[in-house]
């Protein structure tokens, strides 16, 4: 694949996201869930978060571009997130789907219906009673993650965690580099 292609998935993947933030932002008015800022990165401090490759893929593109990548391909991957800073995400517009909707999001069930799945963090902090109607307006971590999945069918679709996906990620598009560079 060529980088140009790759660059065109990653604006597409942007795209992707605006959409679901838009969709998310909705659903956390209507309901009055949100994020809370106290929680120091519960999800995030977490080294067995798992996302597959291709959500990263506008983030190794701006690494690349950054020239800083060297890092991401050679530290270990047994570690929390790499970008999570001093309490912060420090890459927070090219976090991946599950970053943007850990904290509430909807999740098919056993029968096919949404549910509502919440942050333990969030839980703990609210009493939260929402009716099916509007959990249905939730955003779905399942649907965001395949339509993002499906721009790149090729690759890995499998949720490894964060920095194994990045290493992924990094390595493919960079081995795409090399190909353009030498053809």
């Amino acid at each position: 694949m060529k980088i140009k292609e790759y660059q065109d998935i990653a604006s597409q993947i942007k795209d992707l996201y605006t959409l679901m933030d838009k969709e998310n932002d909705k659903f956390s008015k209507l309901s009055g869930l949100s994020c809370v800022s106290t929680c120091n990165g519960v999800c995030c401090s977490n080294k067995d978060v798992a996302v597959p490759p291709v959500d990263l893929i506008p983030l190794a593109l701006e690494l690349i571009a950054q020239n800083n990548y060297l890092q991401y391909l050679t530290e270990t991957s047994d570690t929390a997130c790499f970008f999570f800073k001093n309490g912060k995400c420090s890459v927070y517009q090219n976090r991946a789907t599950l970053c943007r909707l850990f904290a509430y999001s909807s999740v098919y069930n056993k029968n096919g219906q949404k549910q509502l799945s919440v942050c333990s963090y969030i839980k703990e902090k609210n009493t939260i009673s929402i009716d099916q109607d509007l959990i249905n307006q939730a955003a779905n971590i399942v649907d965001w993650s395949a339509k993002i999945t499906n721009l790149l069918p090729n690759w890995d679709s499998s949720c490894k965690p964060f920095n194994q996906s990045l290493r992924y990620a990094l390595e493919k598009i960079l081995l795409s580099y090399q190909y353009e560079e030498q053809g």
